[in-house]
């Protein structure tokens, strides 16, 4: 049986890196999908999508991340049996809880199936900004907690990933997920 398995945490904690790291390594793996969103209204002249119209942004995300999802069912193969993702469906509803926390969570959720479920704290070490990360450290920090308590509402476990060398984070995961 394959199982997914979801890399999610704070912006700037390292989850890009680590999707790309095991891509390489020759495992199935689905990419951030918002970059892409935030990449084509950026070119429309709206540099900040999700602040300025959150709910049309996360409405677009969370079409991407379905599909994503629906397209990891047609993966009939993949190594050790595992498929990755750079954030997974409930990153889009916390999200908006982080930006409102009288938020209301949808109650009739089609349950995705995600065997695993990494996080990646924050670590303001490494943390930089690049084109489509524009949140601050602290606002990373307030994402995380959003993060964990939405996957935690929804009934998953969270593993902590250690902060260390990507290699041993790599080697660290996919122990925890054979």
């Amino acid at each position: 049986m394959l199982k997914r398995i979801v890399i999610t945490g704070a912006p700037g904690s390292g989850k890009t890196t680590l999707i790309k790291a095991l891509e390489f390594e020759g495992y199935s793996c689905f990419n951030e999908y918002s970059r892409k969103i935030i990449q084509i209204w950026k070119e429309k002249g709206l540099n900040s999508f999700f602040k300025e119209k959150p709910e049309v942004f996360s409405s677009k995300i969370l079409k991407g991340r379905k599909r994503q999802y629906k397209d990891s069912l047609k993966i009939k193969k993949s190594k050790n049996n595992l498929i990755f993702f750079d954030r997974g469906i409930y990153d889009v509803y916390a999200y908006l809880y982080s930006i409102n926390n009288s938020y209301t969570f949808p109650s009739k959720l089609i349950k995705y199936n995600y065997q695993k479920i990494f996080i990646l704290n924050p670590w303001k070490e490494i943390y930089s900004n690049d084109n489509e990360r524009i949140e601050n450290y602290n606002s990373s920090v307030k994402i995380d907690e959003a993060i964990k308590y939405t996957y935690r509402k929804y009934g998953f476990k969270l593993i902590n990933v250690p902060k260390t060398t990507v290699k041993k984070r790599i080697k660290f995961i996919i122990k925890k997920s054979i």
